[in-house]
C-alpha cells in the first residue's frame, strides 16, 4: 500500500513497477535474519502448525530440515528479486507485465510443489518414536531394521510383527484349550527370556491379547508353585522347568523358540491388535527388606512416558547409532532401556547381553548406545584399562543400579571419551534423576518430576512416570539444590542406632576409605546373640593393592586392630564395627548391586574363617554367563600362593584352595554367599598342577543356597578335575 501510495503522489511508474523487488528483498531480508538468529523461520511455522515436533524424537532433524529451506527460500527470493529489479529498470512493461503477473507465480508454485514431495521423502528418513501402544503394521517400514545378533543376522520391522503375530497365536491356543481361566485378561503370564528379541517379542504379544504381565529372572521351581495361582502360564527362552509336584500345574509353560517355527499368514502378521497403555499392566519382582522378593505393578502407560521423557532429553545423541546393554531384560531398568527404548527410538539393538567387558573390543566400528552398571564399568577399567583399549566418541554411555564413584568414572571417561550418564530411578519410581560426575556430584531431576522432603529428611517424588498421583517416599537421604538439583546423602535405612546412639553407614564406610588401604568398603548392622541380642556394626572389606603390601602375611587380628584404630578417630568405641571380614571383591547382584544376603551370611557361623585376602584370584575370562549360571577359564600362575605348601616337591591345587577359588568367583560374578556351610558330593579325579590351564562351570540357585560346580580342562571340558555342590552360609 505504501509502494502504491508513493506511486500516486510521484506520479511515476517506475515506483509501482519496483513493487515485486521490494517485496522479495523484503522476504529476503526476514528468512535471512531468521537464519543468523535462530530458530530459521520456516521452523517456527512448522512448530505453529505441529505441536509435536517441540520434544520429539525428530525435533532435532525437522530443525535441520527447516533450515535448509530457509536457505532455500533465501536464494529463490534473492533470484525472483533481482529479475524483478531488471524487469522494472532494463525491460520493457509487457516483460515486466509477465514476469511478475506470471511467471514469478508459477516459481512460486513450483518451490511450494518441490518443497512438498521434498519434505514427504526426507520424513521417511527421520527419526520417529514408535512405542508398543503405538505398534500398526504400517508404524514403520517393513525393511527397516531393528534388532541383529553376533553372528550378523538381522531382524525387520516386518520380522517383529510376524513373531508377535506367532507368540499371539500360541497364548490363545493355550486360552481356547482351557488350560487358562476364563478371566484370562484380568490375570497375568510370567514372562523369563535372556535374549532381547525373545522378550521383545513375547512382551507385545502378551499385551496385545490383553493379559498383564510379570517378570521372573529367574525359574526356581517352588517360586513358580508360589505364583501359579495368579498366572495363566509361562513363556520363556530358558530351559523349562520340570512340572510342579503335588498333581498336574495350573501353570502351563511355552517355549518362545518352539512357538516362533511355526508359519504364519501376511494377514495375521498385518493384524495388530491395540494395547491400551493405561490397562496394559507390567509387574517385576524385586527384593524387599527382608529379602523375599515383593511385586511391583506398573502401567505400559507410565514406562512409555518414562521412554518419551528420556528420547526428549537426548534422543538426538542417539540418532544413528546401534544399542548393546549388559543388564538383564527382566529388571526395570533391562525394560525401560534395552528393550523398551531401543524399539521406540528405532535404534538397532543386540539381542544378546554383552557378558565381559573384552566383548566391546569385538564389537563393530559403529557408534555405540551401551546400557551398563557401576560393577561392569568398574570390570571395564580393571580388566580392559592396562590393555591399551580405547574407543573415543564410540560409545554414549548409560548406567543405572547404583552410584559410579569418581575413579570409575575418570577410567570410563579416559577409555572412552566420554563420562558415564547416570539414572537415579528405583523399579517402583522409574526414573528421578541423572547426572554425569565430570560436570559435579548434584542430580538433575527429569523434566516433569517434582521432589521434596518428609519430616525424615527422606525424598519424596510426584512423577508423569509413578502412577499414584500422591506420589511416593523414596528410601534415600536428600539435600534440595537450586535448579532442580539435589544431592543423595545415603539411605534413610543407613542410619541405625548402636545403644542409642545415631550412626551412619555410608560415613564409617567413608572414614574406612580414608585409610588409603582399601578398594571397597560396606558397614552392616548385625544383631548380637544372646537373650538381649543388642545391635552391632559389622565390616566387609576388599584391600587395595597398598593395602595387600601392608598386611601380607599378618594375621587377621592385625588387620582387625589397624582398622580399629584408625576409626577411633573418629567414633566413640561402641561405634567401632565389632566383626570384620577380608574379601576379594564384594558380592554383588546381577543387576551390580551389593547383595546384602551375601554379605550377611559372611558372618554366619560357620563363615567364621572367610577367604584369606592375600592369596591373589587369578585373573578368569568369562566365556558364558546367564541368570544364576556363569562358565570361566582361567590359568593357575606356577607362582600363585595357592599352591603354597601343597606339596613342596610335587605341588598341587589342594582341594580347600579350589573350593575357596569357587566361592569367591561365584561370589564376584553370581552376587552369591562366600560362605560355606558345608560341602556335599565333592568328587575329585584329577590332580591340578601349577601352569594349569581350566574352565570353571558355577550354577547358584539361591533358593537352595546351592552352589554347583565343576571344574575341567579348557580344550572341551573332556578331564573333569573336580565337581561337587556347596551348600552356602546364611546370614545370621
Amino acid at each position: 500500500m505504501g509502494v502504491g501510495l508513493a506511486g500516486l503522489l510521484s506520479g511515476s511508474a517506475l515506483v509501482l513497477k519496483l513493487y515485486p523487488a521490494l517485496v522479495s528483498a523484503s522476504l529476503l531480508v526476514l528468512f535471512g535474519v531468521s537464519l543468523a538468529c535462530p530458530p530459521a523461520l520456516i521452523f517456527r511455522f512448522a512448530l505453529r502448525q505441529d505441536k509435536s515436533i517441540r520434544g520429539s524424537l525428530a525435533e532435532k532433524a525437522v530443525e535441520a530440515y527447516c533450515r535448509k529451506v530457509t536457505w532455500a527460500w533465501c536464494v529463490f527470493f534473492a533470484g525472483n528479486g533481482g529479475l524483478a529489479l531488471w524487469t522494472a529498470l532494463c525491460a520493457s512493461e509487457a516483460v515486466w507485465a509477465v514476469y511478475n503477473g506470471g511467471v514469478s507465480y508459477i516459481l512460486i508454485g513450483a518451490m511450494f510443489a518441490g518443497e512438498f514431495m521434498t519434505r514427504k521423502a526426507a520424513r521417511k528418513n527421520m527419526p520417529r518414536a514408535v512405542p508398543l501402544s503405538r505398534v500398526e503394521a504400517g508404524a514403520r517400514a517393513p525393511g527397516e531394521k531393528l534388532c541383529f545378533g553376533e553372528d550378523g543376522s538381522w531382524k525387520t520391522w516386518g520380522d517383529f510383527l510376524e513373531d508377535t503375530a506367532k507368540i499371539r497365536r500360541g497364548i490363545q491356543a493355550l486360552q481356547k484349550t482351557g488350560t487358562g481361566t476364563e478371566d484370562a485378561g484380568e490375570r497375568s503370564w510370567l514372562l523369563c527370556c535372556e535374549d532381547y528379541w525373545h522378550f521383545l517379542v513375547s512382551l507385545a504379544a502378551v499385551l496385545q491379547c490383553g493379559s498383564g504381565v510379570t517378570l521372573m529372572p529367574s525359574l526356581p521351581p517352588e517360586r513358580l508353585r508360589e505364583l501359579e495361582a495368579g498366572h495363566i502360564g509361562l513363556l520363556t527362552d530358558q530351559p523349562l522347568p520340570p512340572p510342579a509336584s503335588g498333581g498336574a500345574p495350573n501353570l502351563a509353560a511355552l517355549a518362545v523358540e518352539e512357538l516362533l517355527a511355526v508359519r504364519v499368514s501376511l494377514e495375521e502378521a498385518a493384524h495388530t491388535p491395540p494395547i491400551c497403555p493405561e490397562k496394559s499392566l507390567i509387574t517385576l519382582l524385586t527384593s524387599g527388606s527382608t529379602g523375599k522378593p515383593k511385586a511391583v505393578t506398573h502401567r505400559l502407560v507410565e514406562l512409555e512416558k518414562d521412554n518419551l521423557g528420556v528420547l526428549e532429553q537426548w534422543g538426538a545423541d542417539f540418532y544413528g547409532r546401534r544399542l548393546c546393554s549388559t543388564v538383564s531384560p527382566q529388571h526395570i531398568y533391562g525394560v525401560l532401556f534395552a528393550v523398551a527404548l531401543p524399539f521406540t527410538a528405532g535404534l538397532p539393538f543386540r539381542r544378546e547381553r554383552v557378558r565381559c567387558p573384552e566383548e566391546l573390543a569385538l564389537l563393530s566400528r559403529d557408534p555405540w548406545v551401551f546400557i551398563t552398571v557401576p560393577a561392569f564399568l568398574k570390570r571395564i577399567g580393571e580388566d580392559l584399562g592396562g590393555e591399551g583399549f580405547s574407543a573415543p566418541g564410540r560409545f554414549w554411555i548409560f548406567t543405572s543400579g547404583g552410584a559410579v564413584d569418581k575413579d570409575t568414572a575418570a577410567r570410563t571417561e579416559k577409555i572412552f571419551g566420554i563420562c558415564p550418564l547416570e539414572v537415579y530411578g528405583s523399579t517402583e519410581s522409574n526414573g528421578i534423576a541423572w547426572r554425569r560426575l565430570s560436570e559435579g556430584e548434584a542430580w538433575t531431576l527429569y523434566p516433569g518430576v517434582e521432589a521434596g522432603l518428609d519430616g525424615e529428611g527422606r525424598l519424596t517424588v510426584r512423577s508423569p512416570y509413578i502412577a499414584d498421583p500422591a506420589g511416593l517416599v523414596t528410601g534415600d537421604l536428600a539435600e534440595l539444590l537450586e535448579g532442580r538439583r539435589l544431592l543423595l546423602r545415603g539411605r534413610a535405612d543407613s542410619v541405625v542406632k548402636i545403644e542409642e546412639k545415631r550412626i551412619s553407614l555410608p560415613e564409617v564406610e567413608g572414614r574406612l576409605m580414608q585409610s588409603g588401604l582399601l578398594e571397597e568398603a560396606c558397614v552392616l548392622p548385625l544383631s548380637g546373640k544372646g537373650a538381649v541380642r543388642r545391635q552391632i556394626l559389622a565390616a566387609v572389606l576388599v584391600l587395595n593393592e597398598e593395602g595387600r603390601k601392608k598386611f601380607r602375611d599378618q594375621p587377621l587380628r592385625v588387620l582387625n586392630s589397624y582398622f580399629s584404630e584408625f576409626l577411633r578417630r573418629f567414633f566413640e568405641s561402641v561405634l567401632i564395627p565389632k566383626k570384620w571380614r577380608y574379601l576379594e571383591v564384594l558380592p554383588c547382584d546381577a543387576q551390580g548391586k551389593k547383595s546384602r544376603n551375601a554379605l550377611e551370611a559372611c558372618f554366619a557361623d560357620a563363615a567364621a574363617s572367610a577367604p584369606s585376602p592375600f592369596r591373589s584370584l587369578p585373573p578368569a575370562k568369562v566365556l558364558e554367563q546367564k541368570e544364576g549360571e556363569l562358565l570361566l577359564e582361567l590359568t593357575l600362575p606356577e607362582d600363585s600362593l595357592y599352591f603354597d605348601g601343597h606339596f613342596p616337591s610335587f605341588p598341587l591345587l589342594s582341594g580347600v584352595a579350589q573350593m575357596e577359588i569357587v566361592l569367591r568367583l561365584a561370589a564376584r560374578h553370581l552376587g552369591s554367599s562366600p560362605a560355606l556351610e558345608r560341602a556335599k558330593r565333592i568328587k575329585f579325579s584329577r590332580f591340578i598342577r601349577p601352569g594349569a590351564r581350566v574352565c570353571i562351570s558355577l550354577k547358584h540357585v539361591p533358593e537352595e543356597r546351592l552352589l554347583s560346580f565343576k571344574i575341567m580342562d579348557s580344550a572341551g571340558g573332556k578331564e573333569i578335575f573336580s565337581s561337587g555342590s556347596l551348600l552356602l552360609g546364611s546370614g545370621t
